[in-house]
């Protein structure tokens, strides 16, 4: 089938399709492809109009730039802080329910390619999706933990992760590569940045030769499974409790910060005491641990 691009109304995703197999691609690279209300929007019309398509099988999403998202756009969700405790919790329910109902709940399999960074809101759409195929060098972490909340969706952590992992992440706001997600149950496949894309679409029309009714059958029953276990329970006690963080002292400086002094130097504070941003490359604290060498010097002088 020959390939065709359709630009959602925002112009914040399009889709692409080319049978079997649909594309839902982000497309703000010059901001890293934030999660705010348009992005929203247009997700949910992307996945609306691959629902019915009976020539599609599998979805594939990804997003265009230097990384698959950098999460919650910060100068939107800090003017809903302005308001209530009430919108507050309202707010949280309604953006910590859009992925559980749009993506998880979507009745075909979604494949997942992260490159570069998946962080903060980036986090959901990996316990959304049903596969998670992973750039080696990628970021992921939740720094939003260290001063404000967290996404919903890291309650997932629990389940697939257990409680070590996921108190470990949530407690320091430190990030891991994608070797690490694979080896800790995180995301399904870690691959070389180099093989990333021809991967995923191998993946894709593998999984998408089984056919659309048997793999809708298959989703639901695996899906099934983590509802029973209690997913949906876990998903809005999550929710609840990211609301209480966004009362705690801490997250409240962080948002004067954001409002007084702009998002770059509220970031600067916020993972000054980590050690500053973990950027694609450099260390990752909570793989390769302290930094001995100056200790060991000091000894043996």
């Amino acid at each position: 089938m020959e390939k065709t691009r359709t630009d959602m109304p925002n112009g914040a995703i399009y889709v692409e399709r080319e049978a079997p197999v649909g594309r839902i691609v982000f497309n703000r690279p010059e901001q890293n492809n934030p999660m705010n209300d348009e992005w929203r929007q247009d997700l949910e019309a992307a996945l609306d109009s691959l629902r019915h398509d009976a020539d599609v099988a599998v979805v594939i999403v990804k997003g265009n730039g230097k990384s698959l998202s950098s999460g919650g756009d910060l100068q939107a969700l800090n003017s809903f802080f302005g308001g209530s405790r009430h919108d507050d919790r309202q707010n949280s329910l309604r953006i910590g329910r859009f992925l559980y109902r749009t993506m998880w709940q979507f009745p075909k399999p979604i494949v997942l390619q992260v490159h570069g960074y998946c962080i903060g809101g980036g986090i959901s759409l990996m316990g959304a999706s049903d596969v998670v195929v992973i750039e080696e060098e990628a970021r992921i972490g939740s720094p939003e933990a260290r001063a404000l909340g967290f996404e919903p969706f890291l309650g997932f952590w629990a389940l697939t992760l257990g409680p070590r992992w996921a108190k470990l992440l949530v407690f320091t706001g430190d990030s891991i590569d994608g070797k690490t997600a694979e080896s800790i149950g995180m995301v399904t496949k870690a691959v070389p940045g180099e093989r990333l894309e021809a991967y995923v679409e191998w993946l894709a029309a593998r999984i998408a030769a089984v056919g659309v009714e048997t793999l809708s059958i298959q989703k639901e029953a695996v899906n099934s499974a983590f509802e029973i276990l209690g997913m949906e329970a876990i998903l809005k006690s999550t929710m609840v409790y990211n609301h209480l963080a966004h009362g705690s002292d801490r997250a409240s400086a962080f948002l004067d910060k954001i409002k007084n002094e702009g998002i770059r130097d509220a970031v600067e504070w916020r993972d000054r005491p980590y050690g500053g941003a973990q950027r694609r490359g450099g260390p990752l604290p909570l793989i390769d641990g302290p930094d001995f060498s100056a200790t060991d010097q000091k000894q043996d002088a």
